[in-house]
């Protein structure tokens, strides 16, 4: 018992620390220039023909992210403090995903570790503080990779093949680097199909 509550003390402060990290002075620089774009984009004052207009004016981005973020100020406040919590709030959501992937890889004695990479990454604690798109980017393709591991497993339901789908089509959307991802996936097939002699029906008619 003793040894069970240690170890989620442990895991608890891991993810407390990683949180606190990512809201900690979030707002102590103002917002850099490709921030005050996205500000003024998803300005609830602009319809959303505006804002799409706006920005393809000034992104070669994709437009999923400035929507996202229109909505986000539509119902929490159209302000420059605001801007970067909807970042810091997948920010944090991806350090509990990590949790996750320790349980799907069967990796339990070492779960505290793998929490801690993600927790205390710079680069994952940087884009946690800013209003790009980049934190959420990466909490959809860490669950599109999460879900490719799922429809691997021999009792692979259809609604992991199909949270698969979605969660990948979701990272496409925000961003085409998440492009890069999906080509692995293909990659990895042809790798496994010339090795085991095996084509993964449904996971090829997924990734299609």
């Amino acid at each position: 018992m003793a040894k069970f509550l240690n170890g989620n003390l442990i895991l608890f402060s891991i993810i407390f620390l990683g949180s606190f990290l990512r809201i900690y002075n979030i707002n102590f620089d103002d917002l850099w220039y490709d921030e005050i774009l996205s500000f003024w984009v998803a300005s609830p004052e602009h319809s959303i023909s505006e804002s799409f207009g706006i920005h393809n004016r000034t992104e070669p981005n994709t437009f999923s992210f400035h929507f996202l973020l229109k909505i986000f100020y539509s119902i929490f406040g159209y302000s420059p403090d605001n801007a970067r919590y909807l970042s810091t709030f997948f920010g944090i959501l991806s350090i509990l995903l990590s949790i996750k992937m320790a349980k799907l890889l069967n990796i339990n004695k070492i779960k505290n570790f793998l929490v801690l990479l993600f927790a205390f990454n710079i680069f994952l604690i940087s884009y946690s503080q800013e209003a790009r798109v980049y934190s959420i980017l990466f909490f959809f393709s860490f669950l599109s990779f999460i879900y490719f591991i799922k429809i691997f497993e021999i009792d692979a339901k259809k609604r992991d093949f199909f949270l698969f789908c979605i969660f990948t089509l979701i990272a496409i959307y925000l961003h085409p680097f998440a492009l890069i991802i999906l080509f692995s996936y293909f990659t990895f097939l042809i790798i496994k199909y010339f090795r085991i002699k095996e084509t993964f029906k449904k996971i090829n008619l997924s990734l299609i």
